[in-house]
């Protein structure tokens, strides 16, 4: 921040006030009251971190414009000294804090949307003795796509039958975009997960462990960086069924480090995260389906003693989920309609998206075939298509099922747990 005093020759015997603008680094307007009887006040501005490029220096200047006295104080006039200013100077440190909250915010959210994802899957499939997933086709909407989207909804479980303890494990992936404050990312997270359960309850208790690794570019102030991040963590676990309804919530918590690489500098720091999530899905009949959940996320990043230095960086992140499907079953065929919203708040982009989609399901008392596709919309008007297509054969005499999933991989609003299945 920059102080500046503005001073009055003569004490008044009512309140002054002085109005002035701010330019250069900063562009802003205000007022500056002076007491009756004092004779100077005090103008404070705060300058942003990424007002000065790194490296760089830049102006401030302050300008008094007006000058106004309360009834009964008589007059007063602007002087001849009416503006003053100063050399502003990045500081590297708090500089490179406030470009990292975005895409750090962005890196604890997908963390946190991963566990949530390996949870919801492994709700899903409870009861089943064995079952694999995997991601068949990753081109259906076409273009290029990364190696590791290969890994979207990869996994295995294995059920002992005579101790209810279960195994399971898998890969995920998913892609952060965005855009806050003028600061622009683009990256990824791929996360694998262990886990171990037992039933309990009409449900499940467990605990699974997760190595997750991001990579993210951003670029702030005309300076592109990249932040690598790479965590393992824990994520304790509860999933229960009670009539018609599924719920699973999960914590975690992880440490590992961050990367910052930018242009003339790499910084190593310590990283930890925090997680927590719940998901409620309800289908009181085959014709109406709904849920709700919820993501928190939190994010902190050490402090690094420069020259390069970094300042600490803390982010909280929270997604909220809302979905609802209405179908209509004849014979063994199901078309459907479904709606879902998000919202986004905390540090990091904001904001709301949803999709809107339908499709058709064929279901027999072992199998069910689905097809659907969606129309994801964001409150920035940007739009994007989703088709997918899921096979599923329950366990049955052979003790085998089998889930198979393809889609084009983009991010939709309902991502905390997937397709339906109760």
């Amino acid at each position: 921040s920059a102080n500046f005093t503005v001073s009055m020759s003569n004490a008044s015997m009512a309140a002054v006030t002085v109005a002035y603008t701010v330019t250069g680094a900063v562009a802003d307007s205000g007022s500056v009251a002076i007491p009756a009887g004092q004779t100077s006040g005090s103008i404070a501005i705060t300058i942003p971190a990424t007002a000065v490029a790194e490296g760089e220096e830049g102006m401030l200047t302050v300008t008094l414009t007006g000058v106004t006295v309360a009834s009964g104080g008589g007059t007063a006039m602007l002087g001849a000294a009416t503006s003053a200013t100063v050399t502003v100077t990045s500081d590297d440190a708090d500089e490179r804090a406030a470009r990292l909250e975005a895409p750090l915010a962005a890196a604890a959210r997908g963390i946190g949307q991963l566990a949530a994802n390996a949870v919801a899957r492994r709700a899903n499939f409870a009861g089943q003795n064995f079952n694999a997933e995997t991601l068949a086709a990753a081109y259906l909407a076409g273009g290029h796509k990364a190696p590791a989207e290969l890994l979207r909804q990869s996994g295995f479980s294995l059920a002992h039958g005579d101790s209810g303890l279960n195994i399971w494990g898998g890969g995920d992936y998913i892609a952060a975009e965005g855009d806050h404050n003028g600061i622009t990312y683009d990256g990824d997270t791929t996360a694998f997960h262990l886990g171990m359960d037992t039933t309990w309850r009409d449900g499940l208790i467990g605990i699974a462990a997760a190595n997750s690794a991001g990579d993210l570019d951003f670029t702030a102030n005309g300076v592109t960086s990249t932040l690598e991040t790479n965590v393992t963590s824990i994520h304790p676990y509860l999933a229960r069924r009670l009539n018609n309804a599924q719920l699973w919530t999960t914590i975690g918590y992880g440490s590992g480090e961050a990367e910052l690489k930018e242009p003339g500098a790499n910084i190593t720091t310590d990283l930890t995260v925090l997680t927590a999530a719940f998901n409620i899905a309800h289908a009181p009949g085959d014709m109406l389906r709904a849920q709700v959940g919820a993501l928190y996320s939190r994010a902190a990043l050490d402090e690094v003693a420069g020259p390069p230095g970094l300042s600490k960086v803390t982010v909280h992140t929270l997604r909220i989920n809302a979905a609802g499907e209405v179908g209509w079953s004849h014979d063994n065929w199901r078309p459907f309609v479904t709606v879902s919203l998000r919202h986004d708040a905390g540090d990091g982009d904001v904001g709301s998206a949803g999709d809107l989609g339908g499709g058709v399901e064929w279901q027999t008392p072992t199998a069910i075939l689905r097809l659907s596709g969606a129309t994801h919309f964001a409150g920035d008007g940007a739009e994007e298509d989703r088709l997918t297509f899921t096979a599923r054969q329950n366990a049955g005499r052979l003790n085998l099922g089998l889930n198979l999933t393809a889609d084009n991989g983009l991010n939709t609003a309902n991502l905390l747990s997937g397709e339906w299945r109760f």
